[in-house]
């Protein structure tokens, strides 16, 4: 089975996922990646607006496929340490996505939350999703190697589905 670095967790209308990843970075650099459009393109999406408190973005994952997008609100934005935003995709209700960066000696631990998912049926997907994500960030952060690593989003897919299902059970 897969590595899995996140977990699900579900209630009788949403679904929360909770990421947590050590990059061997630093806090700054790590923020870096998120916020700055060229470098989150590397690994995300690229990304357009106001990441400030209070300003509106923009994350367009393919430039072939109008759907392939989110927008939402910045909430919070704590340089170096935390962003908290709104994420909807077309057609989709807008849900929570919580960043937080915390230093652990010479490296980082991110953790990221995905809240308030209104459909529990994707959440297995969403969570793959975002290890695709993060194990990107990870990757290009330690070893400069920002290569795609979509290949793995069906085993990993899987392995949440299967997870989710055991935790939904307990």
């Amino acid at each position: 089975m897969q590595h899995l670095f996140g977990s699900i967790q579900r209630s009788t209308e949403t679904s929360t996922i909770v990421m947590r990843r050590t990059i061997k970075t630093s806090p700054h650099d790590a923020w870096d990646a998120i916020v700055n459009p060229e470098r989150c393109a590397r690994w995300l999406g690229a990304v357009t607006g106001d990441l400030q408190p209070g300003g509106k973005y923009r994350i367009t994952f393919d430039d072939s496929d109008p759907t392939a997008l989110v927008e939402g609100d910045v909430l919070r934005c704590v340089p170096g340490s935390e962003l908290v935003v709104t994420w909807q995709a077309p057609g989709d209700e807008p849900s929570k996505v919580t960043a937080v960066l915390v230093p652990i000696g010479d490296s980082t631990e991110l953790l990221l939350t995905h809240s308030d998912l209104r459909a529990p049926a994707s959440d297995a997907g969403h969570a793959a999703g975002w290890q695709v994500y993060l194990d990107q960030l990870a990757a290009g952060l330690e070893t400069d190697d920002w290569s795609d690593r979509w290949s793995e989003w069906g085993d990993l897919e899987r392995a949440y589905t299967t997870v989710a299902s055991v935790d939904q059970n307990d």
